[in-house]
């Protein structure tokens, strides 16, 4: 009995130490090495690049934050909720994928030049797909990776998408 209160109480703890990191949208958290974490609305994060020995964090209302990477211990995204809304258009010259959720392939519209260099990501941060798009053909075939959420880089634009 004494071992079941104990395995209670550790999960108890467990649990109540997650809740500051529950929420409603998807998240991205940084863990630096002195075991502090920040956490990022995803909606709120325009770009996450390597810039020399740095990781760039660029917010969509144009701020930027920067994090030398021997001071990162762990990144990572939250599961909490896994949609990410439709774009059917992309204002101001933004890329957009369709469809999304997608199946097999993803297309992307509003491709900024006639060659594009496109890469997806997994919320790992692996790299999984290299291609190059054009204008006349900016299809990316899906079939090597699993359902999930992935990360589009095109050229200094990024979006995210579900695979289903």
């Amino acid at each position: 009995m004494n071992r079941m209160r104990q395995s209670l109480l550790i999960f108890t703890m467990l649990i109540l130490g997650a809740i500051p990191y529950l929420s409603v949208g998807q998240g991205f958290f940084l863990r630096t090495t002195d075991l502090r974490v920040k956490r990022y609305d995803l909606a709120s994060v325009q770009s996450i690049t390597f810039n020399s020995n740095n990781l760039v964090l660029k917010k969509t209302g144009g701020s930027t934050e920067i994090f030398p990477v021997p001071g990162i211990s762990a990144l990572y995204f939250n599961s909490t909720y896994t949609a990410v809304p439709v774009i059917n258009s992309a204002p101001n010259g933004r890329i957009s994928v369709y469809p999304n959720p997608a199946g097999s392939s993803i297309r992307i519209s509003n491709l900024p030049q006639p060659e594009n260099q496109a890469y997806i990501f997994g919320t790992d941060g692996r790299l999984l797909i290299r291609t190059i798009l054009t204008q006349d053909d900016p299809e990316i075939s899906l079939t090597g990776i699993n359902r999930g959420l992935y990360i589009l880089k095109v050229n200094n634009q990024t979006i995210k998408f579900i695979k289903q």
